[in-house]
């Protein structure tokens, strides 16, 4: 896990770019298996998603990431990370 209260954004991307969420940190909650699957729930400027917050997952590190938009009701990072093991844990 990764959080970052104060994060520095690219230039051109702001919190106003923001969707389904109120956080203002950047966070990355990431799961890994020595098959070669991996999978988290990142909140951070990606050209892949619309509004930061997402669900990342691929079979293998070969394989292009496929992405899916979350919710998340948490305000505080305990929170962050129930909703996002949940979430990860829901795929396992």
């Amino acid at each position: 896990m990764t959080w970052q209260p104060n994060p520095q954004l690219p230039p051109g991307t702001s919190l106003d770019d923001r969707r389904r969420t109120a956080l203002t940190s950047n966070f990355k909650i990431h799961y890994s298996e020595s098959s070669g699957f991996d999978c988290g729930v990142h909140l951070e400027p990606n050209p892949h998603v619309d509004g930061h917050l997402h669900y990342q997952e691929r079979a293998a590190p070969s394989d292009e990431y496929d992405y899916d938009d979350v919710s998340l009701a948490a305000t505080a990072p305990v929170g962050v990370l129930w909703e996002a093991l949940e979430r990860i844990a829901d795929r396992l």
